[in-house]
């Protein structure tokens, strides 16, 4: 995936620092087990490349497909970004990597604020969000989404929640096209969920 290796690149000068990936699966909780989460098939990759040594997502199934995978190079367990619950207790990480998952909770704010409360003081966060709202159709109301994001709302909201922004930028726009016509001829063939994925 292209956009998960532009956004993992920021994470390379942390790499073997204390870093948690947020939800490796399809989205927050939704989808089937059958279609092999992006995130358990390249584990031992992201690993060995980037370092990362936690994982949480809030998916039973998920949690123990990848917890067999990796096995004890890094710790994997349930944890729920928006109610701030964890398989850990009293732990802070260096870098925090969420990508396309926000627009699955509910209380994003929430979330970013509970993120923020994960990092030492110095931390970082890895975001990765889908843009514009005018975008939003039925592709997305079908894999989970509550919203999609202008650049400068999501800036203030992170503002407001503790962060600084180092680096900000919008990628893959010519994607945007072909998002915003499959999700109108979707409205008029709508297709199943897993279809999607």
């Amino acid at each position: 995936c292209l956009q998960t290796r532009i956004m993992l690149a920021g994470v390379q000068p942390y790499q073997n620092t204390n870093c948690i990936v947020y939800h490796f699966g399809q989205s927050s909780g939704t989808g089937k087990p059958e279609n092999r989460p992006y995130w358990e098939k390249n584990w031992h990759y992201y690993i060995q490349k980037y370092g990362f040594n936690c994982a949480i997502d809030v998916n039973k199934s998920y949690v123990k497909q990848t917890s067999s995978k990796v096995g004890e190079r890094a710790r994997v367990g349930l944890g729920d970004i928006e109610k701030g619950e964890y398989f850990f207790e009293n732990k802070k990480f260096d870098c925090i990597v969420c990508l396309n998952v926000l627009e699955h909770i509910e209380n994003d704010r929430r979330a970013l604020k509970n993120m923020h409360d994960l990092l030492r003081e110095e931390g970082y966060l890895i975001l990765l969000v889908p843009v514009f709202k005018f975008l939003f159709g039925e592709i997305d109301k079908s894999i989970g989404h509550f919203r999609r994001y202008e650049k400068d709302d999501l800036k203030k909201m992170l503002n407001q929640t503790g962060f600084t922004i180092v680096r900000s930028l919008v990628i893959n726009l010519l994607g945007a096209f072909g998002w915003w016509f499959s999700s109108r001829l979707f409205s008029f063939f709508p297709l199943p969920y897993a279809e999607y994925l």
